[in-house]
């Protein structure tokens, strides 16, 4: 029985049934969310589970107050600060781990960056495959029966043609925990949960500094304001409202959250000719693109609140696709900013 199945069922056996319910999925939410909403569930949360918006999730359905949360505002980042994103297409990474999920956590990570990835469940597994495969990092679990993480790390290192760097992957992040592996041997250390930044100053380290071929390694500059720039897209026109790159940054998280649900709702009105909440939502929708310094969509939208005030079905008519294929190109550049 689906989830959706189930909350189906539970929806028939009890009539006054009332408990929120949300989706927990690995689907891409911001496509999937209409169809969860209309099945019933009351929000969507995917996976790997992001601890900010399970928080706020929490806090939204069970009627909580939000005093336990650090709400203190950030100190106002360097907007121009860079968090490139990597393209390692053609490396190789090995991940091992005796826990599948924490197996699929880590691969889930791994594969933003477009590595070729292989996985295995043991100590043995790892040295045989190692034999066959050369990689360019592997990611070792400590914890493991039969063969520990330390001792097949040891092996590997045994073998003196063998010069990929091994990397714990550990949840013991007690104090001296790292300073201990590296003394084991281990070339560096990356505690569980995985912290994303940690992954990819350690992926930047091992692979694109240590490659003899770097120009073959493509650094995209996806995480800056200049990337959103030379896309159309002015940041510090939305800081203006926003005033600080973190409720940016949530501003364009909630905008990607959205989006799919309210083109649907648009594509609705306008087939059935209802322009007054059609120009309601593209009022909406204007006042989010200003926010983020979409200025194309500003002018777009605006646009199509006049007409749609105007009762110009004709003009939203003919330029409905228009609207839609420029939205759709801002969701695929936000898309990759965002990751």
């Amino acid at each position: 029985m689906t989830g959706t199945e189930t909350l189906a069922n539970l929806k028939k056996e009890f009539t006054n049934f009332s408990i929120p319910t949300v989706v927990l999925t690995a689907n891409n939410v911001v496509e999937k969310r209409e169809e969860y909403l209309d099945s019933g569930f009351i929000d969507c949360l995917g996976k790997p589970i992001e601890k900010t918006k399970l928080h706020n999730i929490l806090v939204k359905y069970l009627n909580l107050t939000d005093d336990n949360h650090d709400t203190k505002e950030p100190e106002k980042e360097n907007i121009e600060e860079s968090s490139n994103m990597m393209d390692l297409t053609g490396k190789k990474i090995l991940i091992v781990d005796d826990n599948m999920i924490n197996l699929k956590v880590a691969e889930n990570f791994v594969k933003l960056y477009n590595p070729i990835i292989d996985t295995v469940t043991s100590g043995k597994e790892c040295l045989m495959r190692i034999k066959k495969e050369k990689y360019d990092l592997i990611l070792l679990d400590d914890m493991m029966p039969q063969l520990s993480g330390i001792e097949t790390m040891r092996l590997i290192k045994k073998n003196k043609s063998i010069d990929t760097p091994v990397i714990v992957l550990t949840a013991n992040d007690i104090d001296g925990a790292k300073d201990n592996y590296l003394a084991a041997g281990f070339d560096d250390y990356l505690s569980k949960p995985i912290d994303k930044q940690k992954l990819k100053d350690i992926l930047i380290k091992y692979i694109v500094n240590r490659s003899s071929k770097n120009n073959n390694i493509e650094i995209k500059d996806y995480h800056t304001t200049k990337f959103l720039q030379e896309n159309g897209i002015f940041v510090k026109d939305g800081l203006e409202y926003l005033k600080t790159m973190d409720n940016y940054d949530k501003a364009v998280r909630d905008f990607l959250s959205n989006i799919s649900a309210k083109v649907v709702a648009l594509s609705q009105y306008k087939m059935s000719h209802n322009v007054a909440d059609y120009a309601s939502l593209v009022h909406d929708l204007r006042k989010e693109c200003r926010n983020l310094g979409i200025n194309k969509l500003v002018d777009m939208t605006f646009n199509h609140e006049l007409k749609s005030k105007d009762g110009n079905v004709k003009f939203i008519d003919e330029h409905f696709d228009e609207l839609l294929k420029e939205i759709s190109n801002t969701v695929s550049i936000l898309k990759k900013y965002s990751k």
